[in-house]
């Protein structure tokens, strides 16, 4: 099994450090009609600077090295690196998450055979994208009535307890769902089908705790623009739980990965890359395929 993730961002605004000049002003007098006087006279003032803070935001999420456990077994990698910014000049401190979505995979409808003969070939083999939480799912799907004036009848059977079987009518040409589970058909608009006509796709859906925190492989935390130390990787042997890709620490689906130290100049003041470590242990029932999903990093206020 190959394990890839597509990536995506949530990047609060930034605003900028604002300074004022300093501007020295002296004043000269002079008699009229009469030459420089060896002396003169200066008159000073003062003034100021206001510095302004801007924010925390992540952000240059970079690819990710795909990660390769057999099934039934454990494999090591770290996730997309990506730069984490404290600009706020409060010394608050922060907390880094990371949110994934579940883990899928889902193939494309293969050709069986109709007694003993190829069934009529499908110019589009997309099958949708399965939403079950099932992995080693197959769906087989029979047309049960010929394609007539466009539109072609037929039943499923799966092995998915969720979803085990069913029957569906589609217009040619247009994608049909095939069962409750996000998968979908489509016949050829100026094809026709027999009855007998078989066709199969494999899916399937990594469990929820496939993923956890792995400190021991993220490489080490770079900096830029700061004297102040770096964050520190957290929560080693957590779950990070497949869900809904978005939260932040304290909420579901979010786990913290980065924690920076509270006080002014302590760590995590400026430019910081990580890459959190991760261990994934695929499902003894794993197709071996490439498992995909979304994540997306935050950086919120906190010790």
């Amino acid at each position: 099994m190959v394990l890839k993730m597509a990536s995506e961002v949530r990047r609060p605004r930034r605003t900028g450090r604002g300074l004022v000049g300093i501007v020295a002003v002296s004043v000269a007098g002079f008699g009229a009609l009469t030459a420089w006087p060896a002396s003169s006279f200066a008159a000073t003032g003062t003034t100021s600077a206001s510095v302004t803070g801007g924010s925390l935001s992540v952000g240059s999420v970079g690819t990710m090295s795909a990660l390769t456990p057999a099934i039934g077994s454990s494999s090591t990698g770290a996730l997309p690196s990506a730069q984490w910014a404290d600009d706020t000049g409060t010394g608050s401190g922060w907390n880094g998450t990371v949110a994934i979505s579940p883990l899928t995979f889902t193939g494309t409808w293969v050709a069986g055979s109709n007694n003993g003969s190829t069934s009529t070939s499908l110019t589009s083999t997309a099958a949708g994208s399965y939403t079950g939480t099932a992995d080693g799912v197959s769906y087989t799907l029979k047309v049960t009535t010929a394609t007539t004036g466009g539109v072609t009848a037929f039943s499923y059977t799966s092995t998915a307890a969720a979803d085990p079987s069913g029957t569906g009518s589609a217009t040619n040409g247009t994608p049909t769902a095939v069962g409750n589970e996000g998968l979908a058909i489509t016949f050829d608009s100026s094809g026709t089908y027999k009855v007998g006509d078989t066709y199969t796709v494999l899916a399937g859906t990594q469990s929820a705790s496939a993923l956890t925190v792995d400190t021991a492989t993220a490489p080490a935390v770079s900096s830029s623009n700061t004297t102040s130390p770096g964050p520190g990787y957290v929560n080693n042997g957590s779950t990070i739980p497949a869900g809904s890709a978005v939260g932040t620490v304290n909420s579901a689906g979010a786990v913290r990965v980065l924690s920076a130290a509270l006080g002014q100049g302590a760590s995590g003041t400026g430019y910081y890359t990580a890459a959190p470590g991760v261990s994934i242990t695929a499902d003894n029932n794993s197709w071996a395929k490439t498992y995909s999903g979304t994540l997306v990093y935050s950086i919120v206020t906190g010790p």
